[in-house]
């Protein structure tokens, strides 16, 4: 992780940029930059712009500039009730919001400042038409803290919601059996298992690799059950025993699906109020 944020940028025909903002020397705080070093790390900035925001918001505003699309992360502090690690899906619209001008300061301009200020700054041709923003629930943004095992534990989770967001994966919803077979439930031709698949476990994230690459994890013949194609995991999955449902992604570009099977974690389409 770098001491001050970076930006990498690719020129694509729809100009999609990914924010994370947060301060990384503030404990969970340090989740948006964190998520952008791993989707740099992970090759997905020669797709999109990737941009750690740090604390200015003003800075925000300007990378919006001439943007399709905007997806922004961030960490907040949702009282000592909440659950840390709750992830909250919220249109841009919601969090429109624009200092008092009377105690307006520059330090104290915020993210969701900078959407407001933007839409006011920018024509209407610059302005980003489609913004969603993803905010964790955390309980400590301590100095100095490293990141809580909470938030690390939503982290794949997240990303692949950020992904699908930002349009670089497809929500793919698979099953994995209790002898740890892993089927894809999603309908759709793009997904069917080839003959032979690589398969691994990620930091919490199970992939199978839809090219045949040994490069790419434990090459593995894909199973014939009922009719159905599905990939043996036993080994790479805790915790069998029941049938589990899960939601991952399907990478095109990687030819690649993804899916988090990690701890479980909570997430809420729409407002947090």
């Amino acid at each position: 992780m770098q001491d001050r944020p970076f930006e990498h940028t690719t020129t694509t025909d729809t100009h999609t940029v990914v924010i994370g903002c947060g301060n990384i020397l503030r404990g969970d705080d340090a989740l948006g930059p964190i998520l952008i070093r791993q989707l740099f790390d992970e090759g997905f900035a020669r797709r999109v712009t990737v941009v750690d925001g740090g604390t200015a918001g003003m800075d925000v505003a300007f990378k919006m500039r001439g943007a399709t699309k905007v997806v922004l992360v961030d960490a907040f502090l949702d009282g000592p009730t909440a659950t840390p690690g709750t992830i909250y899906q919220v249109p841009g619209s919601q969090l429109e919001t624009l200092p008092d001008p009377s105690t307006f300061q520059s330090h104290s301009f915020r993210w969701d400042h900078s959407l407001a200020f933007a839409r006011w700054l920018l024509s209407e041709d610059e302005y980003p038409k489609d913004v969603t923003v993803f905010l964790v629930s955390v309980s400590s943004t301590e100095l100095g803290a490293e990141l809580s095992d909470e938030i690390r534990s939503v982290l794949p989770r997240l990303k692949m919601l950020v992904l699908s967001a930002a349009g670089l994966a497809t929500p793919v919803e698979v099953a994995i059996s209790p002898i740890g077979v892993l089927k894809i439930e999603t309908q759709n031709e793009e997904f069917d298992l080839p003959e032979t698949v690589g398969v691994r476990l990620n930091e919490g994230v199970l992939e199978v690799y839809f090219l045949d690459d040994e490069g790419a994890g434990r090459p593995t013949k894909v199973l014939s059950l009922n009719g159905r194609r599905g990939v043996d995991v036993a080994d790479l999955v805790e915790n069998l025993g029941e049938e589990m449902h899960l939601q991952g992604i399907f990478d095109r570009a990687a030819q690649a699906l993804r899916v988090p099977v990690g701890k479980a974690n909570v997430w809420v389409a729409g407002s947090r109020s």
